[in-house]
């Protein structure tokens, strides 16, 4: 429980922070939006105030360009913002992991998983990713309607991720319990106390389960849980806080915004059939349509990285010491890129441009995997389902920085 002061504390920032955001400070209404609120205006006002925009809240630069956003995340004199392992209680598997950490830990860390992820490897596992897909297909026959999201997108990318890595599968029940973490844990408001908890209820228990699984070694042979367990032998090469936390990052980032793709992209198709016949009988439009729905609607709004020294950026003089948020989906609709960026087009010749997994020496490690997946998964599901129609209003997760879709309602 929150002492007084904490809560007192707590009340007075919430407070300034709306007061700000009422003020029409762009990164105060950012933070007091809720999950299903429109983030696409704001970003538009954060553009049309030049490269970078600032904010009353503290020494943070915003931006929603292209050209920074791009530059930014490949530029030398900017880091990502890492911090300390908690001294106590369980790991996060964001903050502690390698997404968050710099050279030269960023890529030793990273060196370790890569050969799981990368196009070649994956494309090896299609067969299997397609029979987990229609596997829990087959669970989900007879059902009048069901939730595509929880039902079925969670399901799958879990029992991929086991797959993928040499967790039990028989656990993936356990594991989709999991996936709160990382709304909860990327949000960028004041988690209410009933939040703090439910996070460290979830955090305790997959550093349980991390725990159970290295202890108990009986990951297959060649499997990259055991290849990791095997590194972790030697502590100078990898000590037991890089092994949960690299473990923890995978499973929970590799479910969860693969699951935000697949559900845009099924969306998409429920809304318009001309497009999902085209697109389930050539997969060149297959592959626009998810490459453009990664820049209309990815997963992953944003990132941020610290200014270690002074420095220049498409023009703009950052000042050693400052932050600044990099408005990814922003920038994925900023319009001397994308001509007419807020209309859906499957056959735009740029869409790859898009910066939905990041970029630089941090460009996200699970793209070629989300990719994969999700074309696999919704193939399946509208080949089984060719008529798939919604059976409810969706939900979207509650946090601002995950923008997907926690719930929608189908019927076959």
């Amino acid at each position: 429980m929150r002492t007084f002061r904490q809560r007192s504390h707590l009340l007075f920032f919430r407070g300034a922070i709306r007061y700000a955001a009422f003020r029409g400070d762009l990164l105060a209404r950012l933070i007091v939006r809720t999950g299903d609120q429109n983030p696409y205006p704001i970003y538009e006002q954060v553009r049309a105030r030049g490269p970078v925009a600032r904010t009353s809240l503290g020494p943070v630069y915003l931006s929603a360009s292209h050209g920074f956003v791009s530059q930014a995340l490949r530029s030398p004199e900017l880091s990502v913002v890492d911090s300390e392992p908690p001294a106590t209680g369980p790991l996060r598997p964001v903050q502690d992991s390698f997404l968050m950490r710099n050279r030269p830990d960023h890529p030793r860390l990273r060196r370790l998983v890569t050969p799981w992820f990368t196009a070649k490897a994956l494309q090896q596992r299609r067969e299997a990713l397609s029979g987990i897909a229609h596997q829990r297909l087959d669970e989900l026959a007879g059902q009048k309607s069901f939730d595509v999201v929880q039902d079925y997108f969670v399901p799958v990318a879990v029992r991929v991720i086991c797959e993928l890595t040499g967790l039990p599968l028989k656990d993936w029940r356990r594991l989709a319990a999991l996936g709160d973490i990382l709304p909860l844990s990327t949000t960028n408001r004041i988690p209410s106390e009933r939040q703090e908890r439910l996070l460290q209820t979830r955090l305790i228990d997959l550093d349980a389960y991390q725990d159970e699984t290295v202890r108990s070694g009986t990951a297959p042979e060649g499997s990259l849980v055991a290849a990791l367990t095997d590194r972790a032998t030697d502590p100078n090469a990898l000590n037991r806080n890089d092994l949960i936390a690299t473990l923890g990052v995978l499973l929970i980032a590799g479910f969860e915004t693969s699951v935000g793709l697949m559900g845009h992209l099924t969306t998409r198709f429920v809304e318009h059939p001309d497009l999902r016949r085209a697109a389930l009988g050539d997969r060149e439009v297959f592959l626009g349509t998810l490459e453009e729905t990664l820049r209309f609607e990815p997963p992953v709004q944003f990132t941020v990285r610290r200014i270690d020294q002074e420095c220049e950026v498409d023009g703009v003089r950052l000042k050693s010491g400052r932050e600044v948020m990099l408005l990814l989906a922003g920038a994925s609709r900023d319009p001397e890129v994308f001509p007419d960026p807020a209309e859906f087009r499957p056959d735009r010749p740029n869409s790859k441009a898009h910066l939905a997994f990041s970029g630089g020496e941090h460009y996200c490690i699970g793209a070629n995997l989300a990719r994969l997946e999700s074309e696999v998964s919704v193939q399946a599901l509208f080949e089984r389902h060719p008529e798939l129609r919604r059976a409810g209003r969706p939900r979207w997760q509650p946090s601002q920085n995950i923008r997907a879709f926690r719930s929608i309602p189908v019927s076959p």
